[in-house]
């Protein structure tokens, strides 16, 4: 991991404090009597607590894991690898799992599927035993054993593979393009 980006660690911080604000509020408006102008007061503890477990919620669940990695790797890990990552053939070693269908990337249908894969550097070779691709789906037909494929490497974490199908898609029928 690299050095933390001082702009990138104070925007962190402020969504983190920003998505407490309406509970403080709602807790300041409750100590200083103003709330009942708002709510009954059957309902302000009920509204208390259901806010308390939502903001909990934000913290422990979306913060962490949706916030935070797209201030540090950008909105799309995917992308930012297959434009700086370190260039690589990989070849396909088996398939496994066949996950979700139908998800849409780059304007087309795609389908996940699990692989290992034989990565191939200039000085260097190794294995990637559970690789979770997103594969185009007018690939997926043709995906075989053995296949070869231009990788991409990430330089901190060289077990992160990104697989470049943009080569690929020239050979094979576009009939998973969706429009608009």
């Amino acid at each position: 991991m690299g050095p933390i980006q001082p702009k990138k660690l104070a925007l962190a911080i402020l969504i983190s404090f920003l998505s407490a604000m309406p509970l403080v509020v709602w807790v300041y408006l409750g100590a200083t009597g103003q709330l009942s102008g708002f709510v009954d007061a059957k309902h302000q503890e009920d509204l208390t607590i259901a806010l308390l477990i939502v903001t909990t919620v934000w913290y422990i669940g979306v913060t962490p894991f949706v916030i935070w990695p797209r201030i540090w790797n950008g909105t799309d890990a995917r992308e930012n690898l297959l434009k700086k990552g370190t260039p690589a053939r990989g070849i396909l070693l088996e398939t496994g799992l066949k996950g979700k269908e139908g998800i849409k990337y780059q304007k087309r249908r795609n389908t996940c599927l699990v692989m290992a894969v034989k990565v191939i550097l200039p000085d260097d070779s190794y294995e990637v035993r559970s690789h979770l691709a997103l594969v185009p789906e007018s690939i997926l037909p043709f995906v075989r054993e053995g296949m070869e494929f231009p990788v991409r490497v990430n330089p901190s974490d060289r077990m992160s593979i990104e697989i470049d199908w943009e080569p690929l898609l020239v050979h094979y029928p576009e009939s998973t393009v969706i429009s608009g």
